[in-house]
């Protein structure tokens, strides 16, 4: 018995009625179901899928019946399927009703045929008008809360009504066209096995014509708490035998079709069109090819989120795809969605590997947004019979991230809704985790108090310093997930993220980004397998800059390679308005970590502003290079250092003194020698830790584990560890925790 699993994960997703993306009908709700951003269905891992499509095939022809509905008492206006129109705008590019080479653009039909290179048609018929339910919305909401009492039996409710609309069809619908295949485990045929194989129900609006503060109740009074459902209703709904003597199978997945609802919504924020179609139903079918799970919730794939084309992993397990192992030394990787190529590195045979797609945004299927370059992805526990877990390997790293607070979704209409938005943050070098750590596109797990119960939260939301919360969306990816010649072209046991395997032992090998082919959109990698010590050094993370006395003073998180060599340090420097792009020179080289600019006086009468922009590079001892860190820079004029540029987000230590109450101050001096005073607030008696540690994480002094009154405090560290030895030069760390605040810092010791 498949042990169906409702992952309460919180989280909230954005979408518009017109091109803004918060207009006034712009938010989808503030249910925050989620193991992708569509349905809220999941099985275990282990029942995912098998070769060839599990509950329908994936090559050949399936033919659906499609059917727009609304409620008599819907009063939303939207010019994308008007309110007393005979169909949707749209319907006319919704699905083809005959086999083609050449399927009408973004259609469903045509999105499959892409997919699959030819192998799957997806073709349907439109019933020719829209369906009115028999009843308003109040009349099923009021009889549901009276048959099983209020918020029981959700895919019950929706399921009642999808029967009414199917029993009001009957008899005009010539059901057994529907019935193409006998379903068996994979291995299908394509002879009728007297029950219907697909019905699409798109439902007009269900709450969208309420204040935003009742979609939420309205949406679960109907029993709808999903955008869309691989079922048409629920494990009691009672299948229905046609006039055709056919059954639609009405009962849980796998049934005889799918529904959504918002079909007035095929806006721009879905890319046109054809977006929202793309972004749901087509993820709705896909749960009869891979089966009810999600082995992936990162917004790369059919099954994984909202974009469209399929992940490299999907397509090979459907038979759309054959990988390229990965073995030679030197290798080009065209676009991935057009040429349908990917690469693959087998870590554990085929049970384990990284699976590597060049993504160009050449297809209007690949919606990626503005990220372009190699998509890494992470496959463990791959079998015959299941498509494993699959995780994508982030370039910009891994980190211990943590959840600060919960605040209220500022854009959920309600004035009263509890606190249900993570705030997540880390506290910067400190907090990487190249192997075990997550990324912006994972989930936290974490204990919410407001809603008395643990559950999963993406970023979905930060904090700037002025307080105010603003939708960031990073669990759907941005620019610097790719790697690419110009953000982070190593990928290597010593990069983050790493290319350890899931036991967290090195897999010994390491790729390269060589350059980039713009005639054919291709990359040139090069694969150091049991070599990956003759790769490049990853690029240095973490500069910042600070003020030693009158210079600047420029540090960075060491790299791990075992063969590196030293740091350049290259700088920009002049009057503003400088010049772009600036021209950087070389001006130092270093072993350490840190670097003082000591031509540079900061407190200089200058006359006008001055800018000095830093950025550095790793050499290994073959000379080879990194790719240029980010850049940091440092502006004065008349002896005054102007203030940076004010950040948008709370990420890092930095900025995290902001948080409401509890406050951790810098140390002052820093850097320093031989002793710092570290100065921190709070707000009332409570039980504090502060601590010192170094670069590993290892802690090498404890200042306080105590109960401390409320108010400011300071106290003095000497560089000292905890047996009285003096430590040596370099970054530290020091971390105020208590049990309702979390907080680290950083601090710079010269001896």
């Amino acid at each position: 018995m498949k042990k169906y699993i409702l992952l309460s994960i919180m989280i909230i997703f954005i979408f518009s009625q017109h091109s803004s993306l918060f207009s006034q009908e712009g938010l989808l709700g503030t249910d925050a179901f989620s193991i992708d951003s569509v349905c809220g269905l999941v099985e275990d891992p282990e029942e995912l899928v098998q070769y060839g499509g599990k509950y329908l095939p994936a090559e050949g022809v399936v033919r659906a019946l499609v059917v727009f509905v609304k409620f008599p008492d819907d009063q939303l206006v939207n010019s994308n399927w008007p309110l007393n129109a005979n169909l949707p705008n749209y319907a006319s590019h919704y699905i083809d009703s005959e086999v083609s080479q050449n399927p009408t653009p973004k259609s469903i039909t045509d999105y499959f045929y892409v997919m699959s290179n030819g192998l799957l048609h997806l073709i349907g018929d439109i019933y020719p008008q829209v369906v009115t339910t028999q009843h308003s919305r109040d009349w099923y909401i009021n009889y549901f809360d009276n048959l099983w009492g209020v918020g029981n039996k959700l895919n019950e409710r929706f399921g009642y009504i999808n029967r009414e609309v199917l029993e009001a069809i009957d008899g005009t619908v010539d059901f057994s066209l529907y019935d193409n295949w006998t379903r068996s485990g994979g291995n299908h045929i394509n002879e009728p096995d007297g029950k219907v194989d697909m019905i699409f129900i798109v439902y007009r609006n269900h709450a969208r014509d309420y204040p935003v503060s009742q979609w939420r109740t309205i949406e679960r009074g109907l029993g709808v708490y999903f955008w869309g459902i691989a079922v048409l209703g629920g494990h009691d709904t009672p299948d229905f035998l046609t006039n055709d003597n056919v059954i639609i199978d009405m009962s849980y997945f796998p049934g005889s079709g799918l529904m959504y609802k918002n079909g007035f919504a095929n806006d721009s924020y879905w890319g046109g069109d054809y977006g929202y179609m793309i972004g749901v139903a087509t993820h709705e079918f896909g749960h009869y090819l891979f089966g009810s799970g999600h082995p992936t919730n990162e917004n790369l794939g059919l099954m994984g989120g909202t974009n469209k084309a399929l992940n490299s992993v999907e397509r090979e397990r459907l038979g759309w795809l054959q990988f390229t192992d990965l073995t030679e030394p030197n290798a080009s990787i065209p676009d991935y969605v057009t040429q349908n190529v990917a690469l693959r590195i087998q870590l554990n045979g085929t049970s384990e590997y990284f699976a590597i797609e060049n993504r160009q945004q050449l297809s209007i299927y690949d919606d990626m947004e503005d990220m372009t370059g190699l998509f890494v992805t992470h496959v463990t526990g791959a079998s015959t019979n299941s498509i494993g877990s699959m995780d994508l390997e982030c370039a910009d790293g891994r980190f211990d991230w943590y959840v600060s607070e919960f605040v209220q979704n500022p854009y959920s209409g309600n004035p009263n809704s509890p606190p249900d938005m993570a705030i997540w943050r880390h506290s910067g070098v400190s907090s990487v985790n190249r192997i075990n750590g997550i990324d912006e596109r994972d989930a936290i797990y974490a204990y919410n108090p407001y809603l008395g119960q643990w559950g999963y939260y993406y970023k979905v939301f930060d904090k700037l310093l002025d307080g105010s919360i603003v939708y960031t969306a990073e669990y759907l990816g941005d620019a610097e997930d790719a790697f690419n010649l110009e953000y982070n072209q190593i990928f290597s046991p010593w990069s983050n993220p790493t290319t350890h395997k899931a036991n967290g032992t090195s897999s010994n090998i390491g790729l390269e980004v060589v350059s980039y082919n713009p005639s054919n959109h291709s990359f040139n990698l090069k694969f150091y397998n049991g070599n990956p010590e003759d790769a490049p050094p990853s690029k240095p993370a973490w500069v910042d800059i600070s003020v030693w006395v009158n210079n600047p003073l420029i540090s960075w998180s060491p790299n791990i390679e075992p063969d590196l060599s030293h740091y350049e340090v290259w700088k920009f420097s002049g009057a503003i308005p400088y010049p772009w792009p600036p021209t950087f020179q070389k001006i130092a080289e270093t072993t350490e970590s840190y670097y003082i600019d000591n031509s540079v006086n900061l407190r200089q009468k200058t006359g006008e502003p001055y800018i000095a922009i830093y950025k550095i590079k790793a050499v290994d001892f073959s000379l080879k290079e990194s790719v240029f860190s980010q850049e940091v820079s440092v502006t004065y004029l008349d002896g005054n250092i102007l203030p940076p540029e004010k950040k948008d987000k709370i990420n890092s230590e930095v900025a995290l003194n902001v948080i409401n109450k509890f406050k951790l101050f810098s140390n002052f001096p820093n850097p320093f020698n031989p002793i710092t005073t570290i100065t921190f607030e709070l707000p009332e008696e409570t039980y504090v830790n502060l601590d010192i540690f170094d670069i590993s994480g290892k802690i090498i002094k404890s200042l306080i584990s105590e109960y401390k009154a409320s108010g400011v405090h300071k106290i003095e560290w000497d560089g000292r560890d905890a047996l009285g030895n003096q430590v040596s030069s370099g970054v530290y760390f020091y971390r105020l925790k208590s049990e309702k605040f979390n907080n680290t810092r950083r601090m710079l010791l010269i001896r």
